[in-house]
């Protein structure tokens, strides 16, 4: 199988396709990475130089990928972080090209708008995934901060998140994931696949988790499309690598998160964490 994912690289760390694609091969799944924007690392960290790829760029870049047959060996499309609103309309044209070829192909949106309370993209993406990206979506990836940027209101709490999860399903993805929400004993995962609502809780691990939400949506991606599991059971797996992925990060010492460290537990990886049904 293969996964077009369309998202950020990083020269130093593990963020967007730095993350993503060595998690998706642990599948057995073949890349196929357009990057967004290249930098030295990520901005967390104080200072950082690159640039974000033009629109153009990456339009043709997937020109190319067309040129040569490849859109219709694609199984999965993925976006993350898309570093510009012009570059939405380019990567919803490709999702266009590929389900034309093959319908049922699912698009896996990630959409990258910030994280608690704070927004590090430009107010008219927030507006072009809300308005142009959710409807065309198959699976949707949010935190409880995009979330509530997606609805246009505040959420807090489990509730709000399963009504999110919901409400996001009525704008057109069948599956919603909704990751950050907080608990009194840590954090909570909720994901809606259709009329179902599973959550998963872990502890929460006090350390720099810059590229861990990558990490999670490829998980998913692996489970689902890869090992083809259930939907409840790629949530176990996501989140309980991801917490052994921070708990491991934390324990060395590292100012990115531990991936070459974690990644040979995918393969086998099994999660202590269960998902609940609560639908």
């Amino acid at each position: 199988m293969s996964v077009l994912t369309i998202q950020s690289r990083v020269a130093s760390g593990y963020v967007g396709n730095s993350a993503a694609v060595p998690c998706l091969q642990q599948f057995g799944l073949d890349c196929i990475a357009i990057d967004t924007v290249h930098l030295s690392n990520h901005p967390a960290h104080g200072s950082h130089r690159g640039r974000r790829v033009p629109a153009g760029d990456v339009a043709d870049l997937l020109d190319g990928v067309a040129e040569r047959g490849l859109l219709r060996t694609v199984d999965v499309v993925h976006s993350g972080y898309l570093g510009a609103t012009d570059t939405g309309p380019v990567v919803l044209d490709t999702v266009d090209a590929v389900k034309r070829a093959a319908p049922m192909t699912p698009y896996c949106l990630d959409p990258v708008i910030g994280d608690n309370g704070t927004l590090y993209v430009e107010p008219d993406l927030v507006t072009f995934f809300r308005t142009k990206a959710l409807p065309a979506a198959d699976l949707v990836l949010p935190n409880l901060f995009e979330a509530e940027c997606l609805l246009g209101r505040p959420l807090s709490g489990v509730d709000d998140a399963v009504a999110a999860a919901r409400a996001l399903q009525d704008k057109g993805p069948a599956r919603v994931v909704v990751t950050g929400v907080e608990t009194p004993s840590g954090l909570m995962t909720v994901g809606a696949d259709g009329p179902e609502i599973w959550c998963v809780e872990t502890p929460r691990v006090d350390v720099a988790s810059s590229g861990a939400g990558d990490v999670f949506a490829a998980l998913i991606l692996g489970c689902l499309f890869g090992r083809e599991s259930g939907f409840n059971t790629a949530l176990e797996v996501a989140c309980g690598f991801v917490f052994e992925l921070l708990t491991t990060t934390k324990a060395l010492g590292k100012p990115d998160i531990a991936l070459v460290q974690s990644l040979h537990l995918v393969a086998d990886f099994t999660s202590n964490f269960k998902a609940k049904s609560i639908l």
